[in-house]
């Protein structure tokens, strides 16, 4: 799942993995509020993994706000989020780890710049083997690493 309120990032990811990765979609929300009701939905799929931008727009919750909102409504799902932004500034990365973030990456600029990070996302996936996301009831307990080599 990708969070992000800026129509050109949410376009640029899924091309980049439309294009490049056949296979692997994002389920695209463009504020806190459309994310928070698809994953409280239980008839919908859950997402592996979710990228959620810390910064969205004054008129929603912060992404800061939005990663404790999701972790309290997933309280029973070992579901990573993978905080990103175009700041990277200390006090920011640390604050997204207290709360529950698994990891930070820095926006990158350019396309080149995304492709590598979704190719690096799953490749972490793959060489983890990560499992799909069940209640952590239903399955093995796993540690989600808080800093996986994303970069």
């Amino acid at each position: 799942m990708l969070i992000d309120d800026e129509p050109v990032f949410l376009d640029i990811i899924n091309r980049v993995t439309r294009e490049h990765f056949p296979g692997v979609s994002f389920i695209s929300c463009k504020n806190g509020n459309e994310a928070v009701a698809y994953l409280t939905q239980k008839e919908n799929v859950r997402p592996r993994l979710i990228l959620l931008d810390l910064f969205l727009s004054p008129m929603e919750p912060s992404g800061l706000t939005l990663l404790i909102e999701i972790k309290k409504q997933l309280a029973d799902f070992q579901l990573p989020i993978v905080v990103i932004s175009s700041y990277s500034e200390e006090s920011l990365v640390q604050k997204a780890y207290d709360l529950g973030a698994s990891s930070f990456i820095e926006k990158p600029t350019n396309l080149r710049g995304w492709k590598t990070m979704v190719k690096n996302m799953l490749d972490y996936w793959k060489d983890n083997n990560i499992p799909e996301v069940k209640p952590a009831n239903e399955q093995t307990p796993s540690v989600v690493p808080k800093t996986p080599p994303y970069k």
